[in-house]
C-alpha cells in the first residue's frame, strides 16, 4: 500500500475545514456560554457577597444596638431602684420587647436578602438553561 503525498495533503486539509467548522459552529458558541455563565456566577456571587456585606453590618448595628440597649437596661434599673420595684420591672420588659422587636426585624431584613438572591439565581439558572438548550439544538426555547 502505497501512501501519495496528495493524499495526506488531502487528509490534512480536510482536518483544518473540520476544525474551522467545529470551531466557529461549537467551540465559540460554547466558549461564549461558558463566558457569559462565568459572569452570571460573578454577578451572583458578588450579590451575596453584598448581601454578606449588608448582612454583617445590620449585625454590628444590631449588636451596637444590643450593647447600648444592655446599657440602658442598667442606668434603667439603677434608677428603678430607687424608684421601687415595680417602676423597675415594668422599665425592664419594655427594654426587652424592643430588643426582641430590633432582633426580629433584623432577622426579616436578612431573610428578605437572601430570598431575592435566590430569586435571581433561579432566574438565571432557568435563562442560562434555555440558552444552552437553543445553543445546542440549534432554535430558540421560549
Amino acid at each position: 500500500m502505497e501512501i501519495h503525498f496528495s493524499e495526506i495533503i488531502y487528509i490534512f486539509a480536510l482536518g483544518i475545514i473540520l476544525y474551522i467548522i467545529l470551531k466557529k459552529q461549537l467551540f465559540d458558541p460554547i466558549g461564549k456560554i461558558l463566558e457569559e455563565r462565568e459572569g452570571i456566577i460573578n454577578d451572583s456571587q458578588s450579590i451575596i457577597a453584598d448581601a454578606q456585606v449588608k448582612i454583617e453590618k445590620n449585625r454590628e448595628k444590631l449588636d451596637k444596638a444590643l450593647s447600648d440597649t444592655n446599657t440602658q437596661v442598667w442606668e434603667i434599673h439603677e434608677k428603678a431602684r430607687d424608684e421601687g420595684f415595680d417602676t423597675r420591672k415594668e422599665l425592664i420588659k419594655t427594654v426587652q420587647t424592643e430588643a426582641h422587636e430590633m432582633l426580629s426585624n433584623a432577622r426579616d431584613e436578612i431573610s428578605r436578602a437572601s430570598q431575592d438572591v435566590i430569586i435571581k439565581l433561579e432566574k438565571d439558572a432557568d435563562a442560562f438553561a434555555r440558552e444552552i438548550a437553543g445553543t445546542i439544538l440549534g432554535k430558540k426555547i421560549s
